[in-house]
């Protein structure tokens, strides 16, 4: 009888963490989805605007930001600094929370060590997380913080209105 009631309440167990896992497994990939998505419909945004022969220097010079530093070495990072690196925008480091890991031909520091460097503005090229780095930041710098998603819509705009 034990065996059975042990059986019966292990059996009870493995069901519930097996639901249980399978919904945190179902809400991991449902996120991965959501990052995918916005970051495919950044790239197309992205892709439109150099098809108009519009590219993100033109709005960084005119914002006044000639020295930045890009948050997030990824693709859009790498992406973003290939844009700007034979431009007049300077970018004078890299910052990602995992710094002290990656590899990079500029300087890659921390987000606690950028108040170490003058620049006129971050990029943020993690847009999915941009609320909580952009927070983060605040803690270690006054310098405006841009998500790379409301650079590309604002030069968006510009395109669509003729600009």
């Amino acid at each position: 009888m034990q065996f059975v009631c042990g059986l019966a309440v292990g059996l009870i167990v493995g069901a519930v963490l097996a639901l249980v896992l399978g919904i945190k497994g179902v809400h991991r990939q449902r996120e991965a989805i959501r990052k995918l998505l916005a970051f495919y419909r950044l790239l197309v945004r992205w892709l439109h605007i150099r098809l108009h022969g519009r590219g993100l220097v033109e709005y960084l010079e005119k914002n006044g930001y000639q020295n930045i530093a890009i948050y997030g070495k990824k693709e859009l990072g790498e992406l973003l600094y290939t844009e700007l690196e034979s431009s007049s925008v300077n970018v004078s480091c890299f910052i990602d929370r995992d710094a002290d890991y990656i590899i990079s031909e500029i300087e890659m520091i921390r987000p606690d060590e950028i108040n170490q460097y003058q620049v006129d503005a971050i990029i943020v090229t993690a847009v999915t997380y941009y609320n909580e780095i952009a927070e983060n930041l605040k803690n270690y710098t006054s310098c405006p913080v841009i998500s790379l998603s409301s650079v590309i819509n604002a030069i968006l705009r510009t395109v669509r209105d003729g600009g």
